[in-house]
């Protein structure tokens, strides 16, 4: 019996491997371009300045945004923000 439901397991898992790539063929041939995130505006940099050197705000300096990108920044906060 164990072997029965292994081997179903495993065609199972090969057929829906190939129709998830049938499917991504067919999307692309038509053009589709799917979304693979959730809220895509999400991944818009919070300050002009780390998204203008490419999101790189891990590369900053600590400051009110740091909260986005490193949160243990926060802590080398020498100013008062707010």
């Amino acid at each position: 019996m164990k072997k029965i439901v292994l081997a179903s397991l495993f065609f199972a898992c090969i057929y829906f491997h190939g129709v998830s790539q049938t499917l991504s063929e067919k999307f692309q041939r038509i053009g589709l371009n799917t979304i693979t995130t959730a809220v895509p505006f999400m991944l818009i940099a919070p300050d002009s300045r780390a998204g203008g050197m490419g999101d790189v705000g891990a590369a900053t300096s600590p400051d009110g945004n740091s909260i986005h990108w490193n949160p243990s920044k926060l802590a080398f906060v020498e100013d008062e923000l707010g």
